[in-house]
Formats: C-alpha cells, sequence, structure tokens
C-alpha cells in the first residue's frame, strides 16, 4: 500500500500569505512607534486596522 500525504491547501495558501505580509506589518510597526508618518493609502489602512484591533 502506498503512502498517502494529505495537505490542507487553503491552510498553506494561509500560511503563505501571512510569511508575506509579516514583513510589511512589522515595518509599519517599527514606523508607528517611532513617530515615522506611514504615508500611502496602504499606510491609511493599517492605521485604521491598528485602531479597530486595538
Amino acid at each position: 500500500m502506498g503512502l498517502l500525504i494529505n495537505a490542507n491547501v487553503a491552510s498553506l495558501v494561509t500560511q503563505q500569505n501571512l510569511n508575506l505580509s509579516n514583513p510589511q506589518l512589522k515595518l509599519n510597526l517599527q514606523r508607528l512607534s517611532s513617530a515615522y508618518r506611514v504615508d500611502g493609502a496602504s499606510g491609511e489602512l493599517f492605521l485604521f486596522v491598528a485602531a479597530l484591533v486595538s
């Protein structure tokens, strides 16, 4: 009988997306903690989400 490896594809895709977005999140948090202005629409969205979470 052969070996069957079952993978949760949705979980793998989610992990990949988190690995891609975490460096940008880290950078934005560093900028916010140093009072650096986060420019652009993505920065404003981040500020909005951060306000909702806290």
